[in-house]
């Protein structure tokens, strides 16, 4: 499995390196069956501003949902230079598609056209701004907040069952000592497309700690994370990249993970990653997905759009006293509120870490402990959502 998907990913290697747009223009998309409009902004090359009040970066490449027959036509296509598959879904593919055409309009037209071919969208970046999201009328402090009565099982010193993690996040260090024990499956950058060994990223902060919250182990005193025996599948990914992003939720996909863990932020919901997640779910044996509701005391749909997902579990905070952290988004996104302070890590010390960050990893190591100790995925689920789980 891990040859197979080594070669994949070298496969996919050479379709994602970032161009420039050599010519301005509008681009129009659909996106959750609304018309998305680009903008180009002349004196910055690539740069788009939108109706949706986001700025897109472009690379110049296009992303599509394709069967595999009209998978076969793209060839055919004037235009298009190559193509290949980053996300692998039951009966569909999403495609990276690199064009030598400077008109990408006229390029979503004809691909749009295909029978077999939707979704059509360009590969971007979204550039950072502030954030415009304001509160909603109601007082989050008067609303009954979703407590998480899923306890720790107390009755299994051992795991009776591997269960692994897939982490996405802007980069780890395993080298700690705290990791003594940790068994990582696969380390794999998938801005860089490149396998990590043992050389980490420069990026170490909030990833390291969120792997922390869940396996760090302090030997001098005895205290652990929440699931320090889980088989760990990191994925780095510290931009905001939509093929990157894609191409990371598949990896943890093919790597079988159980739990996939998303401490961050998304600005903005593809129909393709929608697509990707809702086909995963609908398998067999599907991997619970957790985000973080974020740290900005807002709304959290207006934040964070992966909570917007039906099948993303979205986790706030709460304080000791059990009230909503100061900091902890919140709304009907959040399906449930957790505790904030966690031990983890920082360079070669501990650290205790406040934040939905913190209480997202606590909660999927929660879930891990749980399928370690013997319930199944379909009785967590059940006593997941007969806790109040949205």
């Amino acid at each position: 499995m891990r040859l197979f998907i080594c070669c994949f990913l070298v496969f996919f290697l050479t379709a994602c390196q970032l161009v420039e747009i050599p010519k301005a223009q509008t681009i129009t998309f659909t996106n959750s069956n609304s018309e998305v409009r680009l903008y180009a902004i002349r004196s910055q090359p690539g740069l788009y501003a939108s109706n949706i009040g986001l700025n897109f970066i472009l690379t110049g490449d296009l992303l599509a949902l394709v069967t595999p027959s009209a998978k076969a036509q793209l060839t055919q296509i004037f235009g298009v230079d190559s193509f290949n598959t980053i996300a692998a879904m039951s009966n569909k593919e999403v495609v990276l598609i690199k064009t030598s055409s400077d008109n990408l309009q006229e390029m979503i037209g004809q691909l749009e056209a295909v029978d077999g071919i939707e979704q059509v969208q360009p590969d971007h970046y979204i550039k950072k701004q502030l954030d415009q999201a304001t509160k909603p009328v109601s007082n989050p402090q008067n609303d009954a907040l979703p407590m998480l009565e899923l306890s720790i099982p107390s009755q299994c010193p051992e795991p009776l069952r591997s269960v692994r993690v897939a982490l996405i996040d802007n980069g780890f260090d395993f080298r700690h000592e705290a990791f003594r024990d940790t068994k990582v499956l696969l380390h794999y950058d998938a801005d860089n497309l490149i396998e990590i060994g043992g050389t980490p990223n420069k990026r170490l902060g909030h990833g390291t700690a969120m792997a922390g919250v869940i396996l760090a182990k302090n030997f001098s005193t005895g205290e652990e994370g929440i699931a320090p025996a889980s088989e760990i599948i990191a994925i780095e990914q510290a931009s905001s990249k939509l093929s990157s992003m894609l191409l990371g939720f598949s990896v943890a996909r093919m790597m079988s993970a159980d739990i996939v863990n998303c401490s961050w932020l998304m600005e903005f919901k593809s129909d393709l990653l929608v697509s990707f997640i809702q086909d995963w779910q609908a398998q067999e044996n599907p991997a619970f997905i957790v985000t973080a509701a974020g740290n900005g005391s807002k709304d959290a749909c207006l934040v964070n759009k992966l909570s917007l997902i039906p099948d993303v579990l979205t986790i706030g905070s709460i304080n000791s006293e059990k009230n909503l952290s100061d900091f902890s988004n919140y709304g009907p996104c959040v399906d449930a509120f957790v505790p904030s302070k966690h031990m983890s890590i920082h360079e070669r010390g501990y650290v205790t870490a406040s934040s939905t960050s913190a209480s997202a990893a606590f909660f999927t190591g929660l879930l891990a402990r749980n399928l370690q100790c013997g319930l199944q995925k379909s009785e967590l689920h059940q006593k997941l959502f007969k806790n109040h789980i949205n």
